[in-house]
């Protein structure tokens, strides 16, 4: 059976903000009731498995699920809270001799490499603007609005006629950025 987990559900900066004394971060602090980690969620079938997006959260969460390597990442867009935890994905696959494949669109994976020059040493770096197949998902992407931050890309993943959407930074969209591609 499939499983989608979400693992953090955060904003950029997650919850407790460092700086803030509101009721909603205090009690984070107290009874971690509304302790949140930044955007990130895991589709599994047995043992195969994928992350999408890959945020400074990702080694507490990996250890939180008691997992020790993931071989495949699809990522929404290349803000810092989606892709902050690369680094440390792109360490542990040379650690443990083993690349990962890291899926997004190419202007996505064109600006990933920009900021993380070294990362394609340590995985696959494989465009996903013509859709792609991870654990018997079909997965195609386009492009919606992130407000004054630019763009973010939704996923429609669909198996054995179902289909949902992944879709965590949009704002606004039109009529055309609501239509997931058939």
């Amino acid at each position: 059976m499939d499983t989608l987990t979400f693992w953090g559900t955060g904003d950029a900066m997650g919850v407790p903000r460092v700086y803030c004394d509101c009721k909603v971060c205090t009690e984070a602090r107290t009874t971690g009731r509304n302790r949140r980690l930044r955007s990130s969620v895991m589709v599994s079938r047995g043992e195969e498995r994928f992350l999408i997006d890959c945020g400074p959260d990702w080694r507490p969460m990996m250890e939180s699920a008691g997992i020790r390597h993931i071989r495949d990442m699809l990522v929404t867009h290349a803000h810092f809270d989606h892709i902050g935890g690369l680094p440390e994905w792109a360490d542990a696959c040379r650690w443990l001799g083993r690349n990962g494949r890291l899926f997004a669109p190419r202007e996505v994976l064109e600006r990933i490499s920009r900021q993380y020059p070294w990362l394609p040493n340590h995985m696959e770096m494989k465009e996903a603007d013509d859709g792609i197949r991870l654990c018997g998902w079909d997965i195609a992407c386009w492009k919606v609005n992130h407000g004054k931050n630019g763009y973010s890309y939704a996923y429609r993943f669909e198996k054995h006629g179902f289909a949902w959407v992944y879709n965590s930074d949009s704002i606004n969209l039109n009529a055309e950025e609501k239509k997931a591609p058939a």
